[in-house]
């Protein structure tokens, strides 16, 4: 019974040998093309295509599948971007070549305030013992102030109370104005060729 087995196993086995080998040889040649006697590249071709060689197929449709390729080209796309890139960077390290110059500017005003007293207001003379000699400019104002014009603004002292002016206002706020400019210029002289160097590899 097992060799009746065994014998049939090995006819299916041979069986299938020989399907996979009946190929048809004639007809497998028909369907390959002969290669040409000798094999040419594009440019020694007597015709190469020129210039817009596509519009002689009149087909829009390629076109519009050259043009989508052309535009979701991820290859060219990034092609592109590192060109881009790379010229960015030669200007960055063409730039080192060059000098530098760095300006600023700056403007301020200040407003400094003086109060003198008595004694500064007359020109000195009435020591720490005056009475007037703890006031300061505004209390003398207050006190002792005069509208000698008739404007309505205070514009000087009556310090000895005769109804003249003897003294004129103290100018209690001085303004200064603070005006700065300055600048900077930096230049590496390339003397080993560093800066040239670099410029070339970017």
């Amino acid at each position: 019974m097992s060799f009746r087995k065994y014998r049939l196993g090995a006819t299916a086995s041979l069986l299938a040998l020989g399907a996979c080998a009946s190929v048809d040889k004639a007809q497998l040649d028909a369907q390959i093309p002969d290669p040409p006697a000798q094999w040419a590249a594009a440019e020694d071709v007597a015709d190469p295509p020129t210039g817009d060689w596509v519009a002689s197929l009149r087909d829009p449709q390629l076109y519009s599948l050259i043009a989508e390729a052309l535009t979701h080209n991820n290859t060219l796309l990034a092609a592109a971007a590192n060109l881009q890139a790379a010229r960015a960077t030669a200007k960055i390290e063409r730039a080192d070549l060059l000098p530098t110059l760095n300006a600023s500017g700056n403007a301020s005003r200040n407003a400094i305030v003086t109060d003198p007293s008595l004694q500064a207001q007359t020109g000195g003379g009435g020591g720490s013992s005056s009475p007037l000699a703890g006031l300061r400019a505004q209390e003398l104002e207050d006190r002792f102030g005069i509208d000698s014009n008739g404007d309505g603004k205070i514009d000087g002292l009556d310090l000895d109370g005769n109804g003249s002016r003897d003294a004129d206002l103290p100018n209690r706020r001085v303004y200064i104005n603070n005006f700065a400019l300055g600048a900077q210029l930096n230049w590496e002289i390339d003397l080993w060729g560093r800066l040239t160097d670099e410029t070339r590899a970017a």
